[in-house]
């Protein structure tokens, strides 16, 4: 199945996150490179923005060998219509860019869940119990078609899977969640002090093998030591 990874360097938060370093490799090429690692992901894109500042996404992208798609700033909904349109794909995996430790193993559950039954979407955020920087997403692209030609609402534009969540009646959707809640975990990139909690993680683990468990576990122990 593809993956789609959503990044862009004018990021609100953390402008220029998805190039930042961790361990010498930009956060972008790990979740590239961490998603590769699934056995159920056949290819990975990189859907960026046409704005001139993603000239440097697109540079690094080709540095590492990377497939990368440039569609509207904005409309993100619209870059990832246009990237399932040009690889013929029937579904797809949507990944954050900011999401250096993905675990391919929690991708291909989901996955495996998605393939299991009709569905219009898999995720484990509709209520979320994994930890942020552990979003998986699995879309439906017949269905994903169809909801382009209705949503006008610029935040469902901006939001790829806004609209599937305002209206849980309308789409089959499931919803996959841990054994134990770890929704408070931060394994994301929104801020410095998430880049530097990274990048302590990384060097108590193997960061090319690591689990988002054994990830967790790292969190909450250097959490209790500072407290």
């Amino acid at each position: 199945m593809l993956a789609i990874i959503q990044a862009r360097f004018s990021s609100v938060r953390l402008p220029g996150k998805i190039l930042r370093e961790l361990q010498g490799k930009p956060l972008l090429v790990w979740t590239v490179q961490r998603l590769r690692s699934s056995l159920r992901v056949s290819d990975v894109v990189v859907a960026t923005s046409d704005d001139s500042s993603d000239n440097q996404t697109q540079n690094v992208c080709e540095r590492y060998g990377i497939r990368c798609f440039r569609g509207s700033l904005y409309d993100v909904y619209d870059r990832f219509y246009a990237v399932s349109k040009l690889f013929e794909t029937k579904s797809f995996v949507r990944i954050s860019g900011d999401s250096p430790m993905i675990d391919p193993f929690l991708v291909d559950v989901a996955i495996e869940k998605f393939q299991s039954g009709n569905f219009d979407l898999v995720t484990n955020i509709q209520r979320r119990t994994f930890p942020k920087g552990q979003s998986v997403e699995i879309l439906n692209s017949a269905t994903f078609e169809k909801v382009a030609s209705v949503i006008s609402d610029p935040l469902d534009k901006e939001h790829v899977t806004r609209f599937f969540y305002k209206n849980p009646g309308v789409f089959r959707i499931s919803n996959i969640e841990s054994e134990i809640a770890r929704e408070h975990i931060q394994l994301s990139i929104d801020t410095e002090e998430d880049l530097s909690l990274m990048e302590k993680l990384l060097s108590l683990v193997e960061p090319h093998s690591v689990t988002w468990q054994e990830l967790a576990e790292k969190f909450e122990m250097i959490h209790q030591k500072n407290f």
